[in-house]
Parts: C-alpha cells; structure tokens; sequence
C-alpha cells in the first residue's frame, strides 16, 4: 500500500471516530440496563412495636426533671413542659435543670424487613407493573409472636423511576397531603438506595433510624447533590408515616392486613395498587397480592345491574375495560374469577367504542349462586385475575339481586 493509501486509512479511522459507532453495530446493553434501572424493589416493613418510633436525630436540648418522681417533661423524646404541676405524680413540685438529653443515641423502633417484589417501570405511572418474587418465610425475634404484633403498624416501600417523565415515585401506604407532599430528594433517596437494602448486613431486624440513616448514607454516596437536599431526619419522618396495621387476633391461622399504595404524583392522587397478603401464623409463611385496580361494568348494556339469582340457564356478562394504560391482552384470562367463580366463557372486543380491546366474560348465574358469590344479600361482586408478566387485578362493581316472580 502506498503513502496515499495510507492517508485514506487514517482518514476513514478519524471520520468514524468522529461520528461514533453505526447503530447496525450497536450493542443492545445499554438499553437493557437503562430500562432495569428504572424499576425497583418493593419491600414490606413490619414493625416490632406499637408504632413505629421516629425520634429526632443526634439533637441536644436543655431538659427539666420533677423533684419527686424524676421524670423529664421537657425534652426531644416527649416534648413536655416543666411546669409546677407534674402530669406524671399529679404533685405540685418544682422542677430542676438535668443538663442535656442524649437523644443521638436514639435508635428507633425494630423492625421485620423483606422484599416482596419488583416495580416495573413503565412510560408513565399507570403503565407500571408489580412483578412479585418468592418472599422467605418469616420468622420473627426472640419470643414474638404474631398475636404479639396485633394492632401494630406495617408499610410497604417501593419506587420506580417512569420512562417519559423520567420522574421518580415513591409508592406508599400513606396518600399524602398537598400541603406537605413527600420531597423529590427523599424518594429519589430511597429509590438510589432500595437495591442495597436487601444486601444489607443489618437485614432482615434493622431500626427505623438505621433504615433511614442507610438510606441517607447510600443515595449521597451514588449523587453527593442530595445532602445539601434531604437529610437521615426527613427520610425518617416521611418513609414511616403509614395508616396501615396488622390484623393478627388471638388464635387466628392468618395474620392479615390489606389497603391501597399511593405513588405520590401532583398530577395523580388516586391508588396506584390494592395489596392485600397472609402471613401463616405457624409456619411464618407469607403469600402476597398486590393488585392492579382496573374498571369493571356488570351487565355492560345494563346501568341497573339487575341480577335474578333463581334464573336457572341465565348468563351473567362483566366486561373489563380497556385504555391507554391497560391492555386487556396483559391478563391470563384462564385465572378470571368473580367472586371465586371461574367464567363459562369470554371474548376481546371493543365494545363500549372507544379504541381499546375489552374482555367480556361471561359467568352461569346459578354457578354464582351455586358457590357463595351471589345470593338475595349481595351487594358489589368482584372480579380478580394475574396478569401474564406477574401481578394481578382487581376490579368491583354494584349488583341489585332479584327473584323472578312466577
């Protein structure tokens, strides 16, 4: 090859130095691990004490005891006042200064922490799905029982990052308020740290504070710019304020609890997913559903939804609709049950014209009445189903029972 030659090398080189690799050449990788980046783990919280304990952090203030009974009446723990009257010995007593609380030693309330499963992020929030794993049994410290945490709080924590908006949310148990919503900087926190948390030496028996503290640790050892916007103390204050309890009275086989996650949007107020799971009271397995909300009509040409329970070959139809953020082609439609009842048939069609698939399934109203589901008392039936990918739905709607009258 000659000198000219070689320049027509060295210039092609340059030129596709230049303009990067041909996308023919491409490797999908980087696809690949920019979408798994956006989902994330789902974790259930279980506390170990009547409430979940969120003390103030490494604070110092200046405390008052009662003479007699000793008590503190005006520190970061319980946040009373010295006064000449103690609410503790119902005495009239002076009170002295004790110098300073330690409260930084403050560790919060235990807890039972375990992952549930996966946030599959979608292009925008109603496209996201639950991807459920195989939970580890259960099994609590030293003497507790289940019945020991009856009436105690739980939470469910997970967070996905959607692909339009590229906007991160932090599912949770509790709505929110508009006036004091979570912070951006704590849920993108706790969706930087969610994967180390099952890798955590602590897990599954951490506190509340070591939680948040980890949290805290990792997100601004990923992005140093969220100390300056967040802080272990917020994290604390916003990850376990949850309405939630467990239902586990004496005796019972089941400890439960059920109820709605909220993804915390401006533009979003309503659930995201009905949860609802067991936890054997023997064994500490634990069974978990958490389910799309999808809109259901009973008897679709009907508004009335008058079902007569004594007609012996009459059909019920329940057609399940369709949208932008629900493809009725998702569900498994050999799991459809209304009210437990598995359907005599079904179909996909458009049916109330508006551009989305609906599946219509159809049910043997003596089969309802037959199993339980249906009778003269039956107010609202409801209609469950897993989805191919994983996850399940859930969708109720009003009935009106009637008997023919011969």
């Amino acid at each position: 090859m000659n000198l000219r030659g070689w320049w027509v090398v060295a210039f092609l080189i340059t030129f596709a130095l230049c303009i990067g690799v041909p996308a023919a050449y491409a490797t999908t990788s980087e696809t690949e691990v920019t979408e798994e980046e956006h989902d994330g783990p789902v974790y259930l919280i279980l506390s170990l004490a009547e409430e979940f304990e969120t003390p103030t952090l490494g604070c110092t203030c200046d405390c008052r005891r009662c003479c007699k009974c000793k008590k503190c009446y005006k520190c970061c723990k319980c946040k009373r006042r010295c006064s000449r009257w103690c609410w503790k010995c119902w005495w009239f007593y002076k009170c002295r200064k004790c110098g300073k609380c330690d409260c930084g030693e403050q560790k919060g309330s235990g807890t039972y922490m375990v992952k549930i499963g996966t946030y599959v992020a979608g292009d925008e929030i109603g496209t996201t799905r639950f991807v459920p794993s195989d939970p580890a049994d259960i099994v609590l410290p030293g003497n507790l029982t289940f019945e020991d945490l009856d009436g105690y709080p739980l939470t469910i924590l997970g967070a996905f990052d959607t692909f339009s908006r590229e906007t991160i949310h932090l599912v949770t148990p509790e709505p929110g308020e508009e006036e004091d919503p979570i912070p951006p900087a704590v849920q993108e926190a706790f969706f930087l740290a969610a994967p180390a948390l099952e890798q955590w030496p602590e897990f599954p028996e951490p506190s509340t504070v070591e939680i948040a503290q980890f949290i805290y640790d990792t997100a601004i050892a990923i992005n140093a710019g969220l100390a300056e916007q967040t802080s272990a103390q917020e994290i604390l204050d916003y990850i376990f304020v949850t309405p939630s309890t467990l239902d586990a009275p004496e005796d019972a086989a089941f400890a439960e609890a059920d109820g709605d996650l909220f993804p915390h949007d401006p533009d979003d107020d309503g659930a995201l997913f009905e949860y609802a799971f067991k936890i054997d009271t023997d064994d500490g397995a634990l069974a978990v559903d958490l389910c799309l909300p999808v809109e259901i009509d009973i008897k679709p040409c009907s508004s009335k939804n008058i079902v007569y329970i004594n007609s012996y070959f009459g059909l019920l139809s329940v057609a399940v609709w369709g949208s932008d953020t629900f493809d009725v082609d998702e569900i498994d439609r050999d799991t459809v049950l209304l009210g437990g009842v598995a359907p005599k048939c079904d179909y996909i069609k458009d049916i109330n014209c508006d551009g989305y698939d609906d599946l219509v399934v159809v049910f043997r109203i003596r089969t309802l009445v037959k199993e339980g589901a249906l009778d003269i008392n039956t107010t609202s039936l409801t209609l469950t189903a897993d989805l191919k990918a994983g996850g399940c739905i859930e969708g109720s709607d009003f009935v009106v029972p009637k008997k023919w009258c011969w």
